[in-house]
Formats: structure tokens, C-alpha cells, sequence
């Protein structure tokens, strides 16, 4: 395997064919293009911000009010690659909450509903923004999924109709949201709000698993002997390699995590 992603890069290189082996590339290029990095309100009261979202050990947190804020400050959404979550549920100790409704954009939704909302799983597939995206299996590409997405956000009754509009930056590079969100009237019958029991994975865990139990901001990262990590490829075919190295897996854009069992 290594030594074939080393011949295919090197033809990339000198052919300047911009292949891609990974929907989920390293995020070491340059970043451009992205300097939102805080709220930016248009004339319509939508808000934009870009998240730079590259790194594969922390998460970059958002509150849709504030921008970019630290673990210690509340947060509404969490990102980490292709993972997203909201702070409530198996993801964080907030209220937050979504939901995926059918509108063409942000404009076409008025007022947050008073059903349909859902809190973060343990899973991956429990999350609720685990489909934000559809893949292309021949550009390796994620494109987000048609609809407005609504969250509901990390504390208090706040309440947003949110559109991630991309994944890359001007230069192509991955893990480089664009979010385009508004605020939403509260729903007619307000919601108890029950605080959440989740923490977000630490470090070492893959980007979309379940909770672990721990908190990353600890630097607490528990890990365990090497023997039992393996490269997860990522969807869509969420393949383990037990076989390489962490080196190996890094080069072709996977992640080094024990949740592929290798020792069993």
C-alpha cells in the first residue's frame, strides 16, 4: 500500500493532475481564502463564518453568536474534519439539539418547530449532523446535502437555521467549512432543556467515533498499547488497516485510532 501511494503521488506531482486518495486529505496546504473567522452579518441578518476545521487532534468550537470560542466559553457546534457536533446529548454537557428540515435556504425557514428535535448519540451514526454530506466516489469530494439545517443551540433557547455551503477552501484544500446561518423565532412551546452527559472524543479517537468517556481538553489522552491501533479509511467504505504503520496511515489521509480493534 505505501509503496503504491508513493508512486501515484509522485505521478500527481509531476503530471500537476491534483489527484486526490483521501475525501479527507491532511489539511497541511496552506490555508486560503478563509479569513471569517469571526461572525460577519449581512444585510439580510444572516451571519457567515469560515471554520477552519484541519486539525486532526482538536476541535474547533463555535458559538453562533460569539464566533470561534475556547472549551472554558459555551459553544452550540463542534468541528473536527468531516465530524460535526452539537453541545448537548453524547457530544457535550449543553442543550444543544438539530434537526434536518426540507428548504431551499436559510431564508425559506421563519421560526424553529416545536417537534422533530434530536440530541448527539454515543455512535457515529448517532450524530446529528453524521449525514451532512454526500460523497463522490470518483472526485473524492463531499458535498453538503440539500436543506437548512436547525440547531438549537448549547444553552438557553436559542434557535438557528444554519447551511454548511462548503467543506474547502479557495485552494481546494479539505476540512474548511463555510457556515451561513439566522436566528429563529423560539418554538411556540418552549422544550425542558435537559443538560447533556456527553464529552467529545479525545485526540486519539477517529474523528466520527462515539464518546469515550473523556474529555480532550484535559490532555488526558489514555492511550493505550500501539498494538491495538490500526488506519480507519473514513466513509464511505470505513475500511481498518491493521497491517501499517501510523506513518503510513497519515500519507494517505486515514486515521491512526484503537477503535479498529487491532489486537483482537
Amino acid at each position: 500500500m505505501p509503496r503504491l501511494y508513493v508512486l501515484f503521488a509522485f505521478l500527481c506531482a509531476l503530471t500537476s493532475l491534483g489527484c486526490s486518495a483521501s475525501i479527507d486529505s491532511t489539511g497541511r496546504d496552506q490555508v486560503v481564502g478563509c479569513d471569517l473567522t469571526e461572525p460577519v452579518v449581512s444585510e439580510d441578518g444572516s451571519s457567515t463564518i469560515c471554520v477552519d476545521a484541519t486539525s486532526r487532534e482538536e476541535w474547533t468550537l463555535i458559538h453562533l453568536e460569539d464566533g470561534l470560542v475556547n472549551a472554558s466559553q459555551g459553544w452550540d457546534l463542534a468541528f473536527r474534519r468531516f465530524s460535526v457536533r452539537t453541545n448537548g446529548g453524547g457530544s457535550g454537557t449543553g442543550t444543544g439539539a438539530g434537526q434536518l428540515v426540507d428548504a431551499m435556504n436559510i431564508s425559506g425557514v421563519d421560526f424553529a418547530p416545536d417537534s422533530g428535535w434530536i440530541d448527539d448519540g454515543a455512535d457515529a451514526d448517532e450524530l446529528v449532523f453524521s449525514e451532512w454530506y454526500s460523497y463522490n466516489g470518483d472526485t473524492h469530494k463531499l458535498t453538503p446535502v440539500s436543506g437548512v439545517w436547525l440547531v438549537r443551540g448549547g444553552h438557553d433557547q436559542r434557535y438557528y437555521a444554519l447551511q454548511i455551503t462548503s467543506y474547502y477552501d479557495s485552494a481546494g484544500d479539505s476540512g474548511i467549512y463555510t457556515l451561513r446561518w439566522s436566528a429563529l423565532s423560539p418554538p411556540m412551546v418552549l422544550p425542558d432543556l435537559t443538560p447533556g452527559t456527553g464529552a467529545l472524543p479525545m485526540p486519539t479517537d477517529n474523528p466520527q467515533s462515539g464518546a469515550s468517556g473523556g474529555d480532550e481538553m484535559s490532555g488526558d489522552a489514555g492511550v493505550p498499547a500501539a498494538a491495538s491501533y490500526g488506519c480507519y479509511s473514513g466513509p464511505p467504505d470505513h475500511q481498518c488497516d491493521c497491517d501499517g504503520s501510523q506513518e503510513q496511515c497519515d500519507e494517505i489521509g486515514g486515521t491512526w485510532t484503537e477503535e479498529c480493534t487491532c489486537d483482537e
